[in-house]
């Protein structure tokens, strides 16, 4: 695979030869609450303040809200497929490994969703290794780590004044022969690598959670679990911040023979979310809700696909209005009798 070097005041000569090359480029910008992808317009880009956006990357691939068909009387009609070459610059190895474990919700097992198929074709994600993790970062503890390369189409590594960039997909390959910069040796990268690697291994395991992970389902009818539960307040803050999740809604908007279908995120901590049409609910309960989050991301998503749901990136345990910490919610669970 190609890797290029380039230097850091290079950067944005490297992207405004990206948006030469056709791509619609997104890079983090200071917004009113935190860090938000938003469209390049030239200019520096500050890396130097940013550790994590406030939203993932994953609404640029799933949408909060998408309509999918549209109809008009006995006429339907599914939605185009979006085009055009995005390039997102400063993604989180969080993020993009979150969008390789939804991707296997998307495009494996027989089905392959067109729409979603399409923005992950027509998406390049330039992955800047994390070096420093927030205090709420937890990716080491769930088989991530700052260095990840993981559903990266290119990850870059800060050197000194270098930034050393080292495609890891075929889309990445393309984008880097596109912006024509100077080759950065094998040595380099090694040497960056390993800095990161050091990086990983500065982060203190919060569980061995291959222990723990048994031990969640065990635990199905713990008392913990309300305990866990008991400041939930079910607003689902921690399901639309997290870059994993997953789960949609589909509903009918129209009249008159007229309309479209649309799909929106779903949380599962929200009450309506197992609410039958006879006006049974399954899970009544937060703790049952609450459980069923946890066990998703650490035991059923495991089961079905051998990888963990969660990717740690923290983001939960920051918005969350009431400081439920899902780190907490694990190891007082599976540490239960």
């Amino acid at each position: 695979m190609a890797a290029v070097k380039v230097k850091r005041n290079e950067l944005p000569k490297l992207l405004e030869g990206a948006k030469a090359a056709g791509y619609d480029v997104f890079a983090p910008a200071r917004a009113a609450e935190g860090w938000a992808f938003a469209p390049y317009e030239g200019g520096d880009v500050d890396l130097d303040g940013y550790l994590l956006t406030t939203a993932s990357v994953k609404g640029f691939v799933l949408p909060q809200l998408e309509a999918f068909l549209s109809y008009d009387n006995d006429d339907g009609r599914l939605a185009a497929a979006p085009e055009g070459k995005r390039l997102l610059v400063g993604v989180r190895p969080c993020d993009a490994r979150a969008l390789a474990l939804v991707d296997k919700v998307y495009l494996d097992r027989g089905f392959r969703d067109p729409l979603y198929l399409a923005r992950r074709d027509n998406t390049v994600l330039v992955v800047w290794a994390c070096g420093r993790p927030a205090p709420t970062c937890f990716c080491t503890s769930v088989g991530g780590g700052p260095g990840d390369a993981t559903g990266a189409d290119v990850m870059a590594y800060e050197a000194g004044d270098d930034l050393l960039l080292e495609a890891s997909s075929a889309k990445g390959e393309g984008f880097l022969k596109a912006v024509k910069f100077g080759e950065a040796s094998d040595a380099e990268l090694d040497e960056a690598k390993a800095t990161y690697a050091k990086v990983a291994e500065a982060m203190t395991p919060l569980w061995d959670l291959e222990a723990a992970r048994p031990k969640l389902y065990e635990n199905f009818e713990a008392e913990a679990w309300e305990e866990v539960a008991s400041r939930c307040v079910s607003c689902g803050a921690c399901t639309f911040v997290c870059p994993s999740c997953h789960c949609f809604d589909v509903v009918d908007e129209g009249k008159h023979g007229r309309g479209r279908r649309v799909r929106f995120w779903d949380a599962c901590t929200q009450s309506p979310f197992t609410l039958h049409a006879s006006g049974h609910n399954p899970r009544e309960r937060k703790a049952q809700r609450y459980r069923q989050r946890v066990l998703h991301k650490f035991y059923y998503f495991h089961d079905n696909w051998g990888e963990n749901l969660c990717v740690g990136c923290g983001r939960c345990v920051v918005a969350c209005p009431v400081n439920v910490d899902i780190r907490e919610a694990v190891s007082l669970v599976a540490g239960a009798d």
